[in-house]
């Protein structure tokens, strides 16, 4: 549920995703698309989020040829500082805990990839106009 979450925010914002059901799949899709960012659920079938993201550290520090880094953020429900420390020492750069919250996500992913969102006011104000105007038979609108 939490990645059909994800997937729907992230794309709906405009970022590119691609999802993996289990962590061979994650390694796969690392090793063929070289994002700048995973968020690494810890808790997956066939391979766990640990493994994952300790192959995928260790791979990219076997590279042949220099690549960018890719961040690997772990999604855990487990907020034990023991646990923390097993997710970074296993190659994650970054915690977050679930349930999550949106603006958690988008703080920890401008952080990590020095990205700067804009907010397009006049999208916020007509939502909002639309919201408050009543939705009556006797309403008209204008276009100038």
């Amino acid at each position: 549920m939490s990645r059909l979450l994800m997937v729907k925010l992230l794309t709906s914002l405009g970022f590119q995703v691609r999802e993996a059901t289990n962590g061979e799949e994650a390694v796969r899709l690392w090793e063929s698309w070289r994002p700048h960012l995973i968020w690494m659920d810890m808790q997956m079938r066939l391979m766990n989020g640990y493994e994952a993201a300790r192959t995928i550290k260790t791979r990219q520090k076997q590279a042949l040829k220099p690549t960018p880094q890719t961040v690997i953020i772990a999604l855990s429900a487990t907020a034990f500082d023991e646990d923390r420390v097993l997710m970074l020492a296993s190659g994650c750069d970054d915690f977050v805990s679930k349930p999550f919250k949106r603006d958690l996500l988008l703080h920890t992913m401008a952080h990590h990839l020095g990205l700067r969102y804009f907010y397009d006011e006049s999208v916020a104000i007509v939502k909002s106009l639309v919201a408050i105007a009543p939705a009556t038979a006797e309403t008209h609108h204008s276009m100038s």
